[in-house]
C-alpha cells in the first residue's frame, strides 16, 4: 500500500517532495497494491481514515516543513507505513538604499524583496508590517538611519541598510 505520485505526481512513497515555496499547496495522491485493504490511516501532517481505494487530498497552506503518512491493513495483515515529506526553504530578505549616501535634507529610497516568507516587519527609520516586497521614500534625512527589515516563514531572515547622510553646508554670511 503505497503513497504514489505523492505531491503533484513529483514524488513516490518514501520520497521527498522537495523543496516547495511557502504557503504553497500539493496534492497528495494514494494508490494501494498487495492484497484488499480493510482501512487505511493517515498520520503525521494528516490524520484521519482514507479510502482503502487509493485517491488524493490537497494538503492545504504549507508553511513548514512536512511529512505525510499513510499506512493501511487487511486481511493480511497491516502493511509497512509509507510517507512523503516536503521541505519549506528559510526566507531571503534583499534590502538598498538608492541614492546612498544622500546630501544633507534629502531623501533617499528604501527598496526590498523577500522570498518564502508570509509576512514582514520593519524597524528603524520607518517601522510598521510591510509588503513582502515593496519601495518607500526615507523623508528628507539630517543624519545617518538605519532602515531594518525582518521577514518570517519557516523561520526568519532579518536585513539592514544604512542611509548615509552628508554634513550640512557651512553657514553663510
Amino acid at each position: 500500500h503505497h503513497i504514489v505520485g505523492g505531491c503533484d505526481g513529483a514524488c513516490d512513497g518514501s520520497a521527498s517532495c522537495g523543496s516547495v515555496g511557502f504557503g504553497s499547496s500539493k496534492t497528495l495522491s494514494w494508490t494501494l497494491s498487495g492484497g484488499p485493504a480493510t482501512s487505511c490511516t493517515a498520520s503525521n501532517a494528516w490524520s484521519g481514515a482514507k479510502s482503502t481505494s487509493g485517491g488524493s487530498e490537497l494538503t492545504g497552506a504549507i508553511n513548514s516543513n512536512r511529512t505525510w503518512t499513510i499506512q493501511c491493513s487487511g486481511p493480511g495483515g497491516t502493511g509497512p507505513a509509507d510517507s512523503v515529506s516536503a521541505t519549506v526553504p528559510a526566507p531571503l530578505v534583499t534590502i538598498s538604499a538608492s541614492p546612498n549616501p544622500v546630501p544633507y535634507n534629502t531623501s533617499s529610497t528604501i527598496t526590498w524583496s523577500s522570498s518564502n516568507a508570509g509576512s514582514c516587519t520593519a524597524s528603524g527609520g520607518r517601522s510598521g508590517i510591510k509588503p513582502l516586497s515593496g519601495s518607500e521614500s526615507t523623508g528628507n534625512l539630517t543624519s545617518d538611519k538605519t532602515y531594518t527589515l525582518t521577514c518570517s516563514g519557516n523561520g526568519t531572515d532579518t536585513k539592514s541598510v544604512t542611509v548615509s547622510v552628508s554634513s550640512p553646508p557651512a553657514p553663510t554670511v
